[in-house]
């Protein structure tokens, strides 16, 4: 019985892992790899969400912000509010600043 317990704690935490913020659900995730980081990134008016997948080796966190930059600018066309860009190596929000149509 333990052993069947922790198996369900383990696909319910593994299937939290790139679920998206309840604002984002329902929209569609670009896949985007920026310098051997891939993230998932979900753009909403003028937010965007950049959820990173795999494994990047701890000395490589500090960049981890800036690669995300680079893909929510990627997937949307759109600059990111340097100012705006919040979040730990797995998950970063920032807001997008597009041109007026």
């Amino acid at each position: 019985m333990r052993q069947i317990l922790l198996g369900l704690f383990g696909v319910l935490l593994i299937a939290g892992c790139d679920s998206p913020h309840p604002k984002m659900m329902g929209v569609k995730a670009q896949e985007i790899t920026v310098e051997g980081s891939t993230f998932r990134v979900r753009t909403k008016g003028e937010i965007a969400e950049a959820i990173r997948v795999g494994f990047v080796p701890f000395s490589e966190h500090a960049q981890i912000p800036m690669r995300a930059v680079v893909a929510m600018e990627e997937a949307s066309g759109c600059d990111v509010d340097q100012r705006s860009v919040k979040g730990d190596p797995a998950l970063i929000v920032a807001r997008l600043k597009c041109p007026k149509s």
